[in-house]
């Protein structure tokens, strides 16, 4: 008898230590499964300058699915993480662009920053993590003279779709100085052919909602059907994508 009795308080024990509580439920679904709210009223602050850089890195975070689970201070921001991003050319190769029809996309391959790892340098495009809205810009300067075009600018594309573009013409004039003698000596008449007059800076910005997927990417809007060489500089061209809310 006294055998049997020391099996069953055993039994019961690891029994107990095994079990689930609920609390407000009948059926708990983890070692203490609360069905209601929960009140800490007194929680210690933290004063130890070692306890809290502690605190700073893990904090607790309740699922969609209810589960109180621990998890780190970093995944905490970075989840929540607001996007910016500023890119621009590797080198003068990237910056150079073959105009082969009338939108041509700016091949954009170096990053300054990508706080959210949005923008692909090798495909070109800015993919947005979250909805949001997002200010956009895009600057590009000629590192030469541009042939004269009655169409020559730069444009953003949101889905493929453009939603902001600065589009003038590029005009050059024929300067021509007639001989001039001064003193003794004769200056021949001269000639100045396509003077570029327009200046060769393009730049556009734009306040767009994007939802999670949404693709952006930058196109050279030109008739010359030739090359374009723009500066590799970054203070010259480059792009931004800021998240403002």
């Amino acid at each position: 008898m006294k055998s049997l009795l020391t099996l069953i308080f055993i039994f019961y024990n690891i029994t107990f230590i095994y079990s689930q509580v609920g609390v407000n439920t009948t059926t708990p679904q983890a070692t203490l499964d609360i069905n209601g709210n929960v009140m800490i009223r007194n929680v210690d602050p933290v004063t130890n300058p070692t306890d809290r850089n502690l605190a700073a890195q893990d904090s607790i975070l309740v699922r969609s699915n209810n589960e109180v689970m621990r998890v780190s201070s970093s995944d905490v921001l970075n989840a929540t993480l607001k996007t910016a991003v500023k890119g621009g050319f590797t080198n003068a190769t990237s910056a150079t662009l073959v105009l082969s029809s009338t939108y041509t996309q700016i091949p954009f391959d170096s990053e300054e920053f990508d706080l959210n790892d949005e923008y692909d340098p090798a495909t070109h495009t800015f993919t947005a993590k979250q909805d949001g809205i997002y200010t956009i810009k895009v600057r590009i300067n000629a590192s030469n003279s541009i042939n004269a075009s009655i169409n020559y600018g730069v444009c953003i594309r949101k889905n493929g779709v453009v939603v902001a573009r600065e589009n003038f013409a590029n005009i050059t004039v024929d300067v021509v100085f007639p001989e001039l003698t001064v003193g003794i000596i004769t200056i021949p008449e001269t000639d100045l052919l396509e003077l570029p007059v327009t200046p060769p800076v393009r730049k556009v910005e734009s306040l767009e909602q994007l939802n999670t997927g949404d693709t952006i990417t930058f196109e050279l809007f030109s008739d010359l059907g030739a090359t374009v060489n723009l500066s590799e500089g970054i203070e010259d061209c480059q792009f931004t994508i800021v998240q403002i809310r």
